[in-house]
């Protein structure tokens, strides 16, 4: 009997430690993806983005351009050793959370599909008058294991130009700069 109850009290230790560190993982990523989101939004003085796709990079980026193999060029680029490295910090991802606080300081339109529909349809000026200097996709980031480097596309929406390989950030000094390897 007390090897049952030693055995339960391990099994609910090691559970609910697993989950702290999941949710601190997650915590750390929302936080960092933010930042850089929104230093982006700032710099290129933008007030309107699309949803945030659920999907990652990775997998728009096989979707839209099979033959490119953007997971080895990612794990170059990132330094990351092996599939699974990447996998592990794809699967963080899936929980983003865009900073709600942020995007009424900032005064950020989310433009949803539907408001897309409906510009289309002419039905609704409030939008482009609110996104006069363009609305921009975004798509969720992808970092290091430190959180020194990040994989981030982000552009005009319904452009045709797409840059190949995505551009990689690196955090110095306090802010996010694109690397120039």
């Amino acid at each position: 009997m007390k090897n049952i109850h030693i055995s339960f009290c391990l099994f609910i230790w090691i559970a609910f430690s697993c989950s702290k560190e999941e949710v601190s993982k997650t915590t750390i990523y929302n936080q960092k993806a933010n930042d850089l989101i929104f230093q982006t939004l700032k710099e290129n003085n933008c007030k309107c983005i699309l949803e945030i796709p659920e999907e990652s990079l990775v997998d728009i980026n096989n979707s839209e351009n099979p033959g490119y193999d953007i997971k080895s060029k990612l794990k170059m680029q990132l330094n990351l050793k092996t599939d699974a490295n990447l996998d592990s910090l794809l699967s963080v991802s899936k929980n983003f959370k865009l900073d709600s606080e942020k995007i009424k300081v900032n005064k950020i339109k989310i433009v949803s599909s539907k408001d897309i529909w409906n510009i289309k349809k002419g039905e609704d000026s409030h939008t482009l008058e609110l996104c006069k200097t363009g609305i921009f996709y975004i798509v969720k980031p992808i970092f290091n294991e430190n959180y020194t480097k990040a994989a981030f596309d982000y552009g005009l929406a319904f452009s045709c130009v797409k840059l190949l390989p995505t551009p990689i950030y690196e955090f110095k000094k306090d802010k996010w700069i694109v690397s120039k390897n």
